[in-house]
C-alpha cells in the first residue's frame, strides 16, 4: 500500500468530475494521465491495474490512480456499474511525499508524539481503501457535481474546497482506522466489513452468530467489548449512513431506500432513522435539497 501525504496549507486543486453508470459490459481504456484521479464505487466491482499493480474495488471502496502511471481495465465488468470520479493535481508548490506503510507509521508515530491530533495539518491518502460512511461521501459528491454544473455565484474557490472537504473526509477515515484500539480480533474486524458490504440482507445476531460459528450471546459480547457498539446498533448505524446518501441523491422513493438498505418494513426504517439522526428520512431530503436549490440559483450577468 502506498501513501500519498501533502499539507493542508497547499489546497489541492479541483480539474473535474463526474458520475459513471454502466449496465453492464464496463472496461476501462488504457491511458496515462497528467493529474491524480480518485474513484469511489457505489456499485458493482471495478478491475483497474497500474503499472504493476491490479485492484478489485467494490461497493464503499475507493481508488487513487496517481499522476504519471498508466492505468488500465483489466477485466471486464459483466454487471451493473456505478462510480463518482474526479480529477485532481497538486500545485507546485506544494510539498507532498509518497511512502509505504512502514515509512508512514514512522511519520504518524512522531507526529502524534508530539502534537494532539487535532495538530496534524496534512492530507493522507491510501491508494486504496473502504469507506465505512458511504452517506458522508455520497454527498460530498453530490455537492461537488452541482458546483461542477453551474456558475459560481459567490467564488470559484467553492469547489476546489468541496475536493479538499471530500479528501479531509478520506484522511479522517484513514485516521480513525489506523488510530483504533490495537488487540481487536480478527473475526470482529471481518464481521464489521461484512456487516458494510452486506448490511442490505437481513442481518441479525442469530444470522452473523451461525454464518461465522458462534454463540449468539458470546458473539454480542465479544463484538460490544472490543468495539464499545453493540452489534444491532452498529448494523443499524450502517444501513442509516447507506439510506442518508440515498436520499441525498434524490432518486428513490423513501420506501425504496428502506429496502435498498435491508428494511422491509418503511415505518420502522423511519423510527430508526429518526431515532439516529433526529430527523425522519423526509425531513432529512428536505434539508439536503435546499442545500441544492441554493447551490441552483440562476446568475443573473449584467454587462
Amino acid at each position: 500500500m502506498i501513501y500519498l501525504i501533502t499539507i493542508c496549507a497547499h489546497p489541492i486543486q479541483y480539474i473535474d468530475c463526474g458520475h459513471m453508470h454502466s449496465d453492464g459490459g464496463f472496461f476501462h481504456q488504457r491511458r496515462r494521465l497528467d493529474y491524480y484521479v480518485f474513484i469511489y464505487v457505489t456499485e458493482g466491482t471495478l478491475y483497474m491495474g497500474t503499472e504493476g499493480h491490479e485492484y478489485v474495488t467494490g461497493p464503499q471502496q475507493f481508488l487513487i490512480l496517481y499522476a504519471g502511471l498508466e492505468h488500465y481495465g483489466y477485466r471486464i465488468t459483466k454487471e451493473k456499474l456505478s462510480y463518482f470520479w474526479v480529477h485532481f493535481h497538486l500545485r507546485e508548490d506544494c510539498p507532498f511525499t509518497c511512502c509505504d506503510k512502514h515509512a508512514l507509521s514512522g511519520f504518524l508515530n512522531s507526529r502524534l508524539a508530539s502534537s494532539p491530533l487535532n495538530g496534524l495539518d496534512c492530507f493522507i491518502l491510501p491508494e486504496a481503501g473502504t469507506i465505512s460512511d458511504s452517506g458522508i461521501l455520497l454527498q460530498l459528491f453530490s455537492q461537488m457535481l452541482n458546483l461542477s454544473k453551474i456558475e459560481p455565484v459567490y467564488s470559484s474557490y467553492l469547489i476546489h474546497y468541496s475536493l479538499n472537504l471530500l479528501l479531509m473526509e478520506l484522511t479522517h477515515e484513514f485516521l480513525n482506522h489506523y488510530l483504533s484500539a490495537p488487540g481487536v480480533p480478527a473475526h470482529i474486524n471481518y464481521i464489521k466489513e461484512w456487516i458494510r458490504i452486506n448490511y442490505r440482507k437481513p442481518v441479525t445476531v442469530k444470522y452473523l452468530a451461525s454464518l461465522f460459528h458462534y454463540n449468539p450471546d458470546y458473539l454480542s459480547y465479544t463484538f460490544k467489548k472490543y468495539t464499545g457498539k453493540n452489534l444491532i446498533k452498529f448494523v443499524h448505524r450502517t444501513r442509516i449512513d447507506a439510506a442518508k446518501g440515498l436520499l441525498s441523491s434524490g432518486e428513490l422513493s423513501i420506501k425504496e431506500t428502506a429496502f435498498a438498505c435491508g428494511y422491509t418494513d418503511e415505518k420502522y426504517f423511519i423510527r430508526v432513522f429518526r431515532q439516529m439522526e433526529g430527523m425522519t428520512p423526509g425531513e432529512y431530503r428536505k434539508t439536503f435539497y435546499k442545500c441544492k436549490v441554493l447551490a441552483k440559483k440562476p446568475v443573473f450577468k449584467t454587462n
